[in-house]
């Protein structure tokens, strides 16, 4: 529900469904498997997070005096989307960042207030 709003659903599952027929014709075992384990690597972040992620990474040890988190590093990530990449591409190399289209962006602040952020825009992560 939140991808629609976001307005990325229709990309989403058109992504969803370029990568389904590659994972679904590979035995297990296979070299075609290991692409695909690959495959699903090079394109977990835009799955995850289509219309991006506000990215926290914070130590659970470390507390402020007031009781919060101790924020070690923040920022906004955007993913490539497969289908512009190119399924095919992904699939067959060991690297995606040689490839043309294939391009994570990370900034400092995200493209909207912190406020009006999604829950599925937020990721707090351990360090």
């Amino acid at each position: 529900k939140e991808y629609e709003r976001l307005g990325v659903i229709d990309d989403w599952i058109k992504a969803l469904d370029a990568i389904s027929v590659f994972t679904a014709k590979s035995p297990l075992g296979s070299e075609e498997a290991k692409k695909v384990a690959k495959l699903l690597k090079w394109t977990s972040g835009y799955i995850l997070y289509p219309a991006g992620v506000w990215w926290i990474n914070y130590d659970p040890k470390k507390k402020n005096p007031d009781g919060t988190r101790v924020v070690e590093e923040q920022f906004w990530v955007e993913f490539p989307n497969p289908v512009d990449v190119g399924v095919p591409a992904l699939y067959n190399t060991s690297d995606p960042q040689t490839l043309p289209n294939f391009e994570v962006i990370m900034n400092e602040e995200p493209p909207i207030p912190f406020g009006q952020l999604s829950t599925v825009q937020q990721r707090n992560v351990r360090v």
